[in-house]
């Protein structure tokens, strides 16, 4: 029983080890010559419609705030689409706003807000953004809002959210090759 107990714990703090901000992919396709690099996700919150996370990507040249949403059953952001040039949008405590835009259309799939095992089997988002996510450095951000076709979502952020943010931002551009 106590072994039984030490593996559970063993597992729970691995997971929680592994949440910390980093780099998961970092390699160069070599088809096009271009870096591709992926980012762990920052979970923005539970919104009471899902679970959303935020991370950065690099593919063919390219730069993206992505986000993975687990929609939660029920909700009615459950099986809302998001289509291309809605808006994601950050609000910081000075009440500056910081757009980005979608790049694809986007509908919910089975296992499209995952971010690893934990997911797989729930219908989600995968949601691919543009804009300058530098603007997001250092700045302690509040609110958040995404645009779908079933209206609008706005999450309150944690306290800790900006921090989170600014470290997987600052390891994303070191890792990024100029």
């Amino acid at each position: 029983m106590k072994k039984i107990l030490l593996l559970v714990i063993g597992l729970v703090m691995s997971v929680g080890i592994a949440q910390a901000q980093s780099i998961k992919e970092n390699k160069i396709d070599k088809f096009t010559k271009m870096q591709r690099l992926q980012t762990s996700y920052v979970k923005i919150g539970g919104t009471g419609h899902g679970v959303l996370r935020v991370g950065l990507r690099a593919a063919n040249g390219n730069e993206y705030l992505r986000l993975k949403w687990q929609t939660e059953m029920g909700s009615t952001y459950h099986s809302c689409r998001i289509g291309e040039g809605y808006n994601v949008i950050f609000l910081d405590d000075q009440g500056e706003t910081y757009k980005f835009y979608v790049v694809k259309y986007t509908s919910p799939t089975y296992g499209g807000g995952a971010t690893g095992i934990w997911g797989a089997a729930t219908y989600g988002l995968d949601i691919f953004t543009e804009g300058d996510w530098r603007s997001l450095q250092g700045k302690v951000l509040t609110d958040f809002r995404i645009i779908t076709t079933e209206g609008y979502l706005d999450v309150k952020l944690s306290d800790s959210f900006s921090e989170k943010l600014t470290e997987l931002c600052e390891i994303f551009d070191e890792a990024l090759i100029k």
